[in-house]
């Protein structure tokens, strides 16, 4: 029987996670920004420059980076030669869906695709 290591995976297993995060978040802002809206005036957040269409693009950006930050995670685990690339995608994924979406779990695919470039 084979033995299930982690060695060398935590990269990617973070990088898929980071990825579901951004993806799913990015579509519940995209198909709902008035509720989305309407949730941050009950928590007492000052939605005065925010729009619905603001919401849906930060979603569509949000969904995008997620898809980028899955690919490349799931690129650098299944074509061992493209593991630089794979974290790079998974890096810049994360980072523009930070800076775009403040998405702070954006910060676990940024972990992720750090331990795919740190992995040899």
């Amino acid at each position: 029987m084979g033995s299930f290591s982690l060695k060398g995976n935590i990269g990617f297993y973070l990088s898929l996670v980071g990825g579901a995060i951004l993806f799913f978040f990015g579509v519940m802002y995209a198909s709902n920004p008035v509720g989305i809206l309407e949730s941050l005036e009950e928590q007492g957040t000052d939605i005065s420059d925010m729009t619905e269409e603001s919401i849906r693009q930060m979603g569509m950006i949000g969904a995008v980076c997620g898809i980028a930050t899955l690919g490349g995670g799931l690129l650098a685990h299944y074509k061992e030669d493209k593991l630089k690339m794979g974290g790079i995608m998974a890096i810049a994924g994360s980072a523009i869906a930070l800076l775009f979406t403040m998405n702070i779990l954006a910060i676990v695919g940024i972990v992720g695709g750090g331990l795919i470039l740190a992995r040899k």
